[in-house]
């Protein structure tokens, strides 16, 4: 989890705009004030959501499906990311 909320951190802190955190906020979920916040909210959810046999870590596969489930819309802000090599 630490260095999921680390690489996410830096993630937001380049891409994080004010005009996207306000947009962010908007949609209902949590209020997130900083790059920090959001990391630590999306790294939280991930672990939740991903951990499928609960053993309290991700395995490759199981964070490729969290990350690409099509009823996830990171694109807002991991879309430089979801390139598929």
């Amino acid at each position: 989890l630490d260095e999921m909320f680390k690489f996410m951190t830096s993630v937001f802190r380049v891409g994080l705009t004010p005009q996207l955190l306000s947009e962010i906020n908007s949609l209902g979920g949590a209020t997130v004030e900083s790059p920090e916040e959001l990391a630590c909210v999306t790294a939280l959810q991930c672990y939740r959501e991903s951990d499928l046999n609960k053993d309290g870590k991700l395995s490759i596969d199981e964070f490729k499906n969290w990350f690409f489930a099509p009823d996830h819309d990171p694109a807002m802000l991991f879309s430089p990311l979801r390139c598929k090599h």
